[in-house]
């Protein structure tokens, strides 16, 4: 898609995975995300997407959304204004010899290639290594990937042992043609395996690495970019897609369980707003597990109230729809299902709805 060239390096530090794309080089790092969680944030905050009925097949109808400006793969300013660029002349049809048309075929190649992974969503799986290099070779993508172990730069400008020695002799310019940057503390070295390396001797590799293990890719297009992140997850065996029961997102997974560890997005609307601030700090099962608690609290307490002024029998009657709503909870955290067990505990409401007179022995 673009003539430049994009470095998407996706690091293993001690077990804790981030990636990072920049149009300048490998430790340019500014523009991080999580590589678990990227592919399904594409149709979460960048893309509209919408099934449109054609004849007696199914097609997909894509579009940007106004905040596919926060998603890490659309930061260059130069994807930026192709994308304003096909957003403005989606509203005409190109006609022959209009530049748009190229523009709106690049763009259309790189959503047409995200249906193929949200088919994945649908199915809760990915595509096998073998799809996705016929993928590469029959769209003749050109992305390399090299995998390195981080180490300490000799040719730092700030502490360096070989730095000054190299400004001495005029020779800086060396340093970049050897691939070394004089701005980054750390350098990747090749990892070589010979032709001995296989699966099981690669995971023990990296579950016994004392440095940061680095993938980078070369990438030539944004549509290689988008492939680049999916074999690194097929690679390292994360070939299936689930659906955080919390936040509804989707994420890359070995097993079709648990949750994303993006940041939960529930506010707080009924006793969780006064109770509790920070839900958002949690990841979405911390938060899940932090509301769960102080929702059973806050039950625990009504009853207390409810036995102790009202009786028995109003209790029983609180307690049977408080069941339903953590049941559904249990069954699936989601925020609308926290949301109505949320308003149920809600101070206001219980003293409106149970603190009545009427219910007095």
């Amino acid at each position: 898609m673009d003539d430049k060239k994009y470095y998407l390096a996706i690091i293993n530090e001690g077990g804790n995975i981030y990636g990072h794309l920049s149009d300048i080089s490998f430790h340019d790092d500014t523009n991080r995300f999580d590589p678990f969680n990227v592919l399904g944030d594409l149709l979460d905050l960048a893309l509209d997407y919408e099934k449109v009925p054609l004849e007696d097949s199914m097609i997909w109808k894509h579009s940007f959304n106004e905040t596919y400006q926060q998603h890490p793969f659309f930061q260059d300013e130069d994807i930026r204004r192709k994308i304003e660029l096909y957003r403005h002349k989606t509203d005409h049809t190109p006609r022959a010899g209009d530049e748009s048309a190229g523009l709106m075929i690049e763009l259309n190649s790189f959503l047409i290639a995200v249906m193929r992974v949200h088919e994945c969503f649908e199915h809760g799986n990915s595509i096998s290594m073998t799809e996705l290099e016929l993928i590469k070779a029959f769209n003749q993508f050109k992305f390399t990937f090299a995998v390195g172990q981080r180490g300490i730069n000799p040719y730092y400008r700030n502490g360096g042992i070989y730095y000054k020695d190299w400004e001495k002799a005029g020779k800086l310019y060396a340093i970049a043609e050897m691939g070394y940057d004089i701005n980054s503390e750390f350098y990747y070295m090749p990892v070589f395996f010979g032709t001995h390396v296989t699966p099981e001797s690669w995971q023990e590799y990296l579950e016994n690495a004392e440095n940061p293990i680095r993938f980078a890719y070369t990438c030539y297009s944004l549509e290689e970019v988008f492939f680049a992140v999916w074999h690194y997850l097929i690679f390292h065996d994360y070939t299936k897609f689930h659906q955080c029961p919390h936040c509804g997102c989707y994420f890359a997974t070995k097993s079709l369980r648990g949750y994303c560890n993006r940041k939960s997005p529930y506010k707080g609307y009924g006793y969780l707003a006064n109770a509790y601030k920070g839900y958002g700090d949690l990841n979405c099962k911390l938060a899940v597990d932090r509301m769960k608690e102080q929702l059973t609290k806050r039950k625990g307490k009504v009853c207390e109230y409810l036995q102790t002024h009202y009786g028995s029998s109003v209790r029983h009657k609180f307690e049977d729809e408080y069941v339903l709503l953590k049941d559904a909870v249990k069954n699936c955290p989601s925020v609308e299902n926290i949301k109505k067990l949320d308003l149920f505990l809600a101070i206001d409401e219980v003293q409106n709805t149970w603190y009545k007179d009427k219910y007095k022995e």
